[in-house]
This record gives C-alpha cells, sequence and structure tokens, in this order.
C-alpha cells in the first residue's frame, strides 16, 4: 500500500513541476496560449459545466422515478407480504 501511494505522489508532482519545465522565454509553453485561446476556454468551462450538471441532474431523476416504480412493482406482487405485518 505503501509503495502505490508513493508512486501516486511521485506521479502527482512530476506532473505538477512538468509544466513549468516546458515553458520557454516567453511563458507560453508548448501551446502557445494567447488571451483568446484562454477566453474561449474560460467560456467552454463556464457554459458546459451547468449542461454537465443538468444533464447529470436529469439522469439522476430518472433512475429515481425507476427505483420509486419497481418498488412500487414489488409492493403490488407476491413481495407485498413482506410489507405487512410486523415482526
Amino acid at each position: 500500500m505503501r509503495r502505490i501511494t508513493t508512486s501516486i505522489t511521485t506521479l502527482v508532482f512530476s506532473l505538477f513541476f512538468a509544466a513549468n519545465a516546458f515553458a520557454q522565454e516567453s511563458g507560453a509553453g508548448q501551446l502557445h496560449a494567447t488571451e483568446k485561446t484562454i477566453t474561449e476556454f474560460g467560456l467552454g468551462l463556464i457554459v458546459g459545466f451547468p449542461i454537465f450538471v443538468w444533464t447529470m441532474s436529469r439522469l439522476q431523476g430518472a433512475l429515481d422515478k425507476r427505483k420509486d416504480r419497481k418498488k412500487a412493482a414489488f409492493r403490488k406482487s407476491k413481495g407485498a407480504a413482506a410489507w405487512k405485518g410486523g415482526w
């Protein structure tokens, strides 16, 4: 377990410092990011994140409705005896 933790930590730190290694004197890095590129990426995050949240919420709602329908069907079928009575 300790070996895995050490490996993951080493990988994270090496990826974190890799950005400095690939930076050029201009500071733009390998992608030569301009203000327009950064702005478009930020706009994509601003628009994309709410769409992702909305989509996942709809999916969760559909799965909850499906679960409720299955529970109701089980209660109406043979399993109804299990829901009646106490001990």
